[in-house]
């Protein structure tokens, strides 16, 4: 995945913003969702299906046709297109990286190879200019490649699979649930509910947009504020400032977060007091 497509976004944002750059902008900028990165890999998915189409696939590929035509442009929870369209990328990614690496694998196998996130380019590269001398024997042409890695891609995850799901109930939100557990809720599971937050299904991705949100990550924090404007300034955590799971402070300002609703930097009235005596 190319981590520069996300700073190319979020210095698009920061150039179409109204200067001065004021603290709701910034929110606005670091709750941005749209799949900019994956826009030509949906064109190049339509293609591939629309081939599988021509050759008379007409169950398996009308089924993605009728999924990729709701794409949103967005990593949004309810966007089946979305998972469907990463899911192709990486199909045809590791297809490609580990075809271009066989040789040196056979040499030594021991030897970890990991895809680089600048292998974007190349890839792409590759994918307009399709040498044929690098392909794979297994694989005829190009096309087969990219039609190999759409079928791939159909297969349902664990998360969708389990559950009977079919291509278009299997959305991002259903494998990209956010699950922030803590420490002691792995050794103590009864005790999970009192110390987990919510599974909630935010809007996000890995890691091409300025939303980063995965699983088991994602913005520890989104703060932003003006000196001298602090009563404009907002502060988002995935948690409350209290340790103690039955404060009702303890989940304060999560719900927040999840929704990207902005929540004062400034502290409000006093509720409590906590008076140390020697």
């Amino acid at each position: 995945m190319d981590r520069g497509a996300r700073a190319a976004q979020i210095h698009a944002d920061l150039e179409e913003a109204p200067p001065p750059l004021a603290p709701l902008e910034s929110l606005r900028i670091q709750l941005d969702d749209r799949a900019v990165f994956l826009e030509r890999w949906r064109a190049l998915l339509g293609q591939v299906i629309e081939r599988a189409l021509e050759r008379g696939n007409d169950r398996s590929a009308a089924a993605a046709q009728a999924v990729l035509v709701r794409w949103s442009g967005h990593a949004a929870p309810d966007d089946a297109a979305f998972r469907l369209t990463l899911a192709f990328r990486q199909e045809v990614e590791t297809r490609v990286f580990y075809m271009l690496v066989a040789p040196a694998r056979r040499e030594d196998r021991d030897f970890v190879f990991e895809i680089s996130p600048s292998f974007e380019g190349p890839l792409w590269r590759l994918l307009q200019a399709r040498p044929f001398h690098l392909l794979a024997a297994a694989y005829t042409d190009w096309d087969a490649l990219l039609d190999q890695a759409f079928i791939a891609s159909e297969r349902l995850p664990r998360e969708c699979a389990s559950e009977r799901m079919d291509l278009a109930s299997c959305t991002w939100g259903r494998v990209n649930a956010v699950r922030v557990a803590h420490p002691l809720s792995a050794a103590l599971p009864l005790l999970h509910r009192f110390l987990d937050m919510p599974t909630v299904a935010p809007p996000g991705a890995h890691h091409d947009m300025p939303r980063i949100q995965g699983p088991d990550f994602g913005a520890s924090e989104r703060f932003s504020v003006s000196p001298g404007h602090e009563k404009d300034g907002y502060l988002h955590m995935p948690g409350g400032e209290s340790g103690h799971p039955l404060s009702p402070y303890y989940r304060a300002g999560f719900d927040a977060w999840v929704e990207g609703r902005p929540t004062p930097l400034l502290p409000g009235p006093a509720m409590h007091e906590l008076v140390l005596s020697p």
